[in-house]
């Protein structure tokens, strides 16, 4: 088991730092817990940040767009009271 002297605390896989403090891990790798996992995340990741930019875009150029046709020709209506 690997030991951080800083937090007192034993792991065992083959990690060469603390993940709590980030100091370097003393003593011998022993066989993780646990199996390593695969990340699936990596692709779905990319299409998220790409129909964000996308949405982004389009709502600026959205509000461009609008900004030069209505350019002080169109007014908000006002609510007033009735007297």
């Amino acid at each position: 088991m690997k030991h951080c002297d800083a937090c007192t605390v034993d792991f065992t896989g083959d990690m060469a730092r603390c993940p709590l403090c980030q100091n370097e891990l003393r003593g011998e790798a022993s066989p993780a817990a646990f199996p390593a996992q695969q990340i699936y995340l990596r692709p779905r990741r990319l299409a998220v940040e790409i129909i964000t930019f996308v949405t982004g875009a389009i709502l600026l150029l959205h509000g461009f767009f609008t900004a030069i046709c209505f350019r002080g020709r169109y007014r908000l209506p006002v609510h007033r009271r009735p007297r």
